[in-house]
């Protein structure tokens, strides 16, 4: 997995563990970007890095289009195993 330079600044009632929460609710879109983060609720111009974050983390193709990473997210928190999908996370991705 290669390291990213994005900075995720985030104020207000909403935070980056909400978009978390919201991978794991909501349905998986064809394609994420900028415009689904605002549908969902997330309007605020500092969500935008959160899009090339989900990329370094692997949750996301270069064209926006969710992995098998972000499927297993949402399918792990979904069956109740929060813990082993942050496990999960650390593990690097390998194309």
């Amino acid at each position: 997995m290669a390291l990213t330079n994005t900075y995720v600044q985030v104020y207000g009632q909403l935070g980056l563990g909400d978009v978390f929460q919201h991978l794991a609710q909501a349905q998986a879109p064809e394609k994420f970007t900028v415009q689904y983060l605002k549908d969902l609720g997330f309007a605020s111009t500092n969500f935008r890095a959160v899009v090339p974050l989900l990329k370094a983390l692997g949750f996301l193709s270069d064209d926006g289009v969710p992995t098998n990473r972000y499927r297993e997210y949402r399918n792990t928190l979904e069956a109740g195993h929060g813990h082993g999908a942050s496990r999960r996370l650390q593990r690097p991705v390998h194309n």
